[in-house]
């Protein structure tokens, strides 16, 4: 019986070259896209940081259960909306983006906590964070312009 050696190739390493590392964007960023943009912008602008610095696939199920909270949050406001039984429907509406505020900020809250040892770990190597206000209008654009659209899509819906 003869010995058959590995070929050479399965000793080659197989990452040719090390990605550099990135930093996510600023914590008032997200901030100001939570408060200004919505459970949704934020949800997306998080999603455009963790894809910055490579953690959104690692991260799938974090934004899932994120992005199940917004749809929980969506829901419960339309239901408490059309039912009627909170109180006239101007006043729950103001209620009720004064509560998406809150709970949008709350959302932020989330994701930078969960993004802070990499932001930390990003202070200490003084990496340059990115300018951050072009994902962030484009989170908030998308979000505005999905909200509208699916409010559209009800109103019509529910006559």
């Amino acid at each position: 019986m003869s010995q058959h050696s590995p070929p050479d190739h399965l000793f080659e390493p197989t990452l040719q070259t090390e990605t550099p590392p990135t930093a996510n964007y600023s914590q008032l960023s997200h901030y100001l896209v939570a408060f200004f943009g919505g459970p949704l912008a934020i949800l997306l602008f998080g999603m455009m940081g963790a894809n910055r610095i490579g953690q959104l696939r690692k991260d799938t199920v974090f934004f899932s259960i994120l992005a199940l909270a917004v749809a929980v949050q969506f829901a419960a406001g339309y239901w408490m909306l059309r039912s009627g039984a909170l109180g006239p429907e101007r006043e729950f509406a103001t209620a009720l983006r004064f509560g998406n505020r809150v709970l949008s900020m709350v959302w932020g809250l989330i994701i930078i906590r969960h993004y802070r040892a990499l932001d930390t770990a990003a202070d200490f190597a003084d990496l340059e964070r990115p300018n951050p206000w072009g994902p962030a209008v484009g989170a908030m654009v998308i979000a505005f312009v999905a909200t509208f659209v699916v409010g559209k899509v009800l109103s019509h819906a529910t006559g």
